[in-house]
């Protein structure tokens, strides 16, 4: 590197100053009295401006109003959030405790006028009592809550709400209609014919179907095919092959 490539009028780089050194000299300028020689040495040794000084303060002041203002608002969200919690679960226990109230009231008149028709056996009074009563404590727990405090069989409450139907059963559904090209009696037993002849005797239905296809017959699906044959019961092997009979055992 020569003397002629070094730029004798380097550019000037703007200096950047971190918050550490900013706090610390503002602290520095201001433990000095205001219009003191001491401040005056300050800027002079550190290379900078009252300006500087008035800025790098606006910034700390911002910045603790800023940190002060996101503490309070997450204390005020932590507050809200906590005060929300507690206050739907004291309604609920209230919820809770107004059914329980209601359902120890009704359970204590039903036990002691039964035990008053029971004395008395009257038995259709008793289950009339129970029935009125089993409706009103329903409504603030559950059916099978309620039978449980009354003493009476869930299965029975249930079948009596859902007795039997009786009198002639429903009417069976329509039956499907025929397809339009159902195929009649004289189609089925052509078919039937073609699939027995010496011809196509030994092939599957597919076979049958798709060798038909190729000379231009089309007489049905391959799903017909099979069920002319299930009909009559000769839907199993169709090919030529040699059948080895059970082996035995002769020891």
């Amino acid at each position: 590197m020569t003397d002629d490539d070094i730029d004798p009028a380097a550019r000037p780089t703007r200096r950047t100053f971190s918050a550490d050194y900013k706090a610390e000299i503002v602290a520095e300028y201001d433990s000095h009295p205001k219009g003191s020689d001491e401040r005056c040495a300050i800027l002079r040794r550190e290379g900078l401006y009252t300006s500087h000084i008035s800025e790098w303060r606006k910034q700390a002041a911002a910045g603790a109003r800023e940190g002060l203002a996101r503490n309070s608002r997450k204390r005020r969200s932590a507050e809200g959030v906590e005060l929300d919690r507690l206050r739907r679960h004291n309604e609920r226990l209230a919820r809770e405790l107004k059914r329980t109230q209601t359902a120890l009231e009704i359970t204590g008149k039903v036990h002691a006028l039964l035990e008053q028709l029971a004395a008395s056996g009257h038995r259709e009074q008793v289950e009339a009592v129970t029935g009125e009563r089993l409706a009103a404590l329903e409504e603030v727990t559950s059916t099978k809550r309620a039978c449980e405090l009354l003493g009476v069989s869930r299965a029975t409450v249930l079948r009596r709400r859902r007795p039997p139907v009786l009198g002639p059963p429903p009417p069976r559904p329509a039956r499907r209609p025929a397809p339009p090209n159902k195929l009649t009696e004289p189609e089925r037993e052509h078919v039937g014919s073609v699939l027995r002849s010496d011809e196509y005797c030994d092939l599957a239905p597919a076979q049958v179907w798709a060798r038909l296809l190729d000379i231009g017959i089309y007489l049905c699906s391959i799903r017909t095919m099979y069920r002319l044959l299930a009909a009559v019961g000769q839907n199993r092997e169709r090919r030529r092959q040699r059948t080895h009979p059970a082996r035995k055992n002769l020891s």
